[in-house]
């Protein structure tokens, strides 16, 4: 009757495992159009697929800047806002695509072509900065 009660009491005191909630932002690169194209010619189109487990993407602060693109000939990234993506205050997981205009790219030096990449990283209101990805090469000529 013991050996019962025990085995009782562990599967009663044993209930559905919750996940832990991954508070950390997550982005990957879905596409970026042209990567080859004449400078100044046309502006790029990024696209990103991110996911946030907790749901606190972007910032009702116009002047907080959560999204940091860096070119990779550059020593200082851009950074833009983003608007906050679910209710403002709800705890919800939340995945989408986020689609970013850049401007037209041009040469930097005297070569008749320059390649690059573009290095993305974006900070959720809780603070925590996503793991840096980067971009396919895209090369710019005159």
């Amino acid at each position: 009757m013991t050996t019962i009660l025990l085995g009782l009491a562990f599967l009663t005191g044993c209930g559905p495992e919750v996940p832990e909630i991954d508070p950390v932002p997550h982005l990957e690169v879905v596409s970026i159009t042209p990567t080859d194209l004449q400078e100044f010619s046309q502006p790029l189109e990024l696209v990103l697929a991110y996911r946030d487990e907790d749901g606190d993407l972007g910032s009702t602060d116009p002047d907080e800047h959560t999204l940091h693109i860096q070119d990779s000939r550059l020593e200082d990234p851009d950074t833009y806002h983003i608007p906050p993506i679910a209710p403002v205050g709800s705890a919800v997981s939340i995945q989408g695509t986020l689609e970013i205009p850049l401007p037209a790219p041009f040469l930097l030096g005297n070569g008749a072509s320059e390649t690059f990449s573009f290095r993305l990283q974006i900070r959720d209101q809780a603070g925590n900065w996503s793991e840096p990805i980067s971009t396919p090469p895209i090369t710019v000529f005159r």
